[in-house]
């Protein structure tokens, strides 16, 4: 239940030490903190702000993550704050989150970026989504046709295959398409795309 006149933030993550700060962070600020375990989907409907920890993960496989990021989005009503790895922190995968922020920065930015979340009026933003020409792409990377077979550097016979990939890593918010595949963002948004579709 929620206390009189205090703000509730959600707290989920992997890492213990990570949220064992969060907590120790928002109650030191008076917020009303709850918790729930990483791919819960029974998320109180009244909290102000939800925040999922995963900077402490490592970025490969990171992409494992998205589907219940975005599920626990859909449940929350409040502003969602989700903590990444350094190397992916203009990640722009996740439009309808609010703020991804890099866990490697300091408790002053992320005591600010809580502040903000909580002040500021609800944004809702559309999803992410491809374009026709993108989704080609990654349908042709993902099923081996022009660069599983080959280094993603040495594109000499296909420089134009090259630059989409190159395009869609940078819309995707990642350094480049080797990160978006470590990652496994790839897989992820192929599947995002057909839950789109199909809704």
């Amino acid at each position: 239940m929620k206390s009189e006149g205090k703000k509730r933030v959600l707290l989920t993550g992997t890492c213990w030490y990570e949220l064992a700060g969060l907590r120790h962070l928002l109650s030191a600020q008076g917020y009303d903190v709850c918790y729930i375990l990483p791919g819960n989907l029974c998320a109180p409907d009244d909290c102000d702000l939800a925040i999922v920890a995963l900077s402490a993960e490592p970025v490969a496989g990171w992409g494992r993550h998205l589907s219940w990021i975005c599920e626990l989005r859909e449940k929350v009503s409040g502003e969602m704050l989700v903590m990444v790895p350094e190397k992916l922190k203009s990640l722009k995968i996740l439009r309808n989150v609010n703020s991804i922020y890099s866990g490697r920065e300091s408790l002053q930015r992320l005591s600010f970026y809580i502040d903000a979340a909580l002040t500021r009026e609800p944004v809702h933003t559309d999803r992410f989504s491809l374009t026709e020409s993108q989704r080609r792409v990654l349908k042709r990377f993902s099923e081996g046709d022009g660069g599983k077979d080959e280094p993603l550097n040495q594109f000499q016979s296909k420089p134009w295959l090259y630059r989409q990939y190159a395009r869609l890593a940078e819309y995707a918010g990642v350094r480049n398409f080797r990160m978006l595949t470590l990652a496994g963002l790839d897989k992820e948004i192929i599947r995002m795309e057909k839950i789109q579709n199909i809704s």
